[in-house]
Formats: structure tokens, C-alpha cells, sequence
């Protein structure tokens, strides 16, 4: 049995749509796993060929895997805290893992670097129809990603959100929408439009979601 994901530290987590299966990682650990959801009872398997992590940690939080996508392309990214992992892989039966290396500030972020940790670090990963890739950084930072030139672009800070609402998971709803969820502030779910990256605050027919 798949046991709880919590106790096991999990931070990233995307679903793979054409399999029906949750693939995931243990922020301390190096396996890419998932869950098979077309089993009664899911179950979780580790990919045991190749290591998700295949690099040393660095101190602290650095290196933990804290987000998580599948792209238009077929494949899933994961990537590091500290953004010097983009992880490319692949579901098939004999699919490849690769790291591509740490992402690169467009010419226009200036302060607001890809580098930086509080801009950057935490938070969750979307993908669009068109083959980008979006950081949603936990103190609302919001990065366009290109994952073949690995330039990622700073779009702005989500407005209207309550300033102790840390992102800290994000769904693309399509359009331009995307749906933006807390661990501290559980008052509402917020819809984000990325052209403008309002936040709307979502009705729930209770107090808290």
C-alpha cells in the first residue's frame, strides 16, 4: 500500500494525464515514484533504472524537489529548490531521466533573479498548451520557463492575494487561468488570470477550503 504521502514529505506531485497515474518525490529522497490510479486500491512504485536525483544535496532545503509538471510535450519536469535542477523525464516503460542543468535569468528579471531565494524558491509548477513552463514561487513570484533554453522570465507578483498567503500549489484550469492554493492561509482558493496575474478569491460553500 501506498501508505500516507504526507508522512513522507511530499512536495511535488503532478499527474499524468495519458497514464492516470500521480507521479511524485519525497523531498529528502531520489526516487521518482507514482501512484497507479487505475488500480482499486492505488499503489506506489518507485522507477528503480535511474535516479530522479543523481547529484549531492546541498545544505539546507536547496536541493529538495518542490515542484512538479507534465508539459505539452509528453514529458514530466521536476525541479529543485534552489533552481539549479531542471529534471527532465520520461513515463514510458524504458524512459529516460535527465538533468538539465540550472535554469538562466532572462536579461530583463534584474532584481527579481531566478537566483534569488526569497523570489524563487518553493511554490509549484504549471505547463501551458504551447510548451512553457510556469514557476509559481511560494512569496508569489510568477516565472516563465522555456525548457530547451532554460531561461526563465519573471512575469510579476500575483496581486489581490492576502499577504500571509504563500503559494504553495497551483493547476492550470485552462485559458489563462490557473488555480493557486495556500498551507498558510486556507481562506479561500484563488483564480489567477497569467495575463494580468490578478487573484480572484473562489466562493466554497465552507468557511475554509
Amino acid at each position: 500500500a501506498c501508505g500516507c504521502l504526507n508522512s513522507r514529505m511530499v512536495a511535488a506531485i503532478a499527474y499524468d494525464e495519458a497514464d492516470n497515474r500521480l507521479y511524485y518525490s519525497t523531498m529528502l529522497g531520489n526516487q521518482l515514484r507514482y501512484l497507479d490510479l487505475n488500480e482499486d486500491k492505488p499503489k506506489s512504485y518507485a522507477v528503480t533504472t535511474q535516479l530522479l536525483k543523481n547529484f549531492p544535496n546541498q545544505p539546507g532545503e536547496a536541493s529538495n524537489i518542490t515542484r512538479m509538471c507534465f508539459a505539452a510535450n509528453g514529458f514530466g519536469y521536476a525541479l529543485t529548490n534552489d533552481n539549479q535542477h531542471l529534471i527532465q523525464f520520461s513515463t514510458q516503460k524504458h524512459g529516460d531521466i535527465k538533468d538539465l542543468g540550472n535554469l538562466i535569468d532572462a536579461k530583463s528579471n534584474g532584481e527579481n533573479s531566478i537566483q534569488t531565494q526569497i523570489k524563487s524558491w518553493g511554490g509549484d509548477m504549471i505547463a501551458d498548451a504551447n510548451g512553457s513552463l510556469y514557476l509559481f514561487a511560494m512569496q508569489k513570484g510568477v516565472f516563465k520557463i522555456n525548457p530547451t533554453t532554460k531561461v526563465a522570465t519573471y512575469l510579476g507578483n500575483i496581486k489581490n492575494a492576502p499577504d500571509d498567503y504563500t503559494i504553495n500549489a497551483a493547476m492550470a484550469i485552462g485559458g489563462a487561468n490557473v488555480i493557486v492554493a495556500s498551507s498558510t492561509n486556507t481562506s479561500a482558493y484563488y483564480r489567477v488570470d497569467l495575463n494580468t496575474l490578478q487573484a480572484t478569491a473562489l466562493n466554497t460553500s465552507n468557511t475554509k477550503v
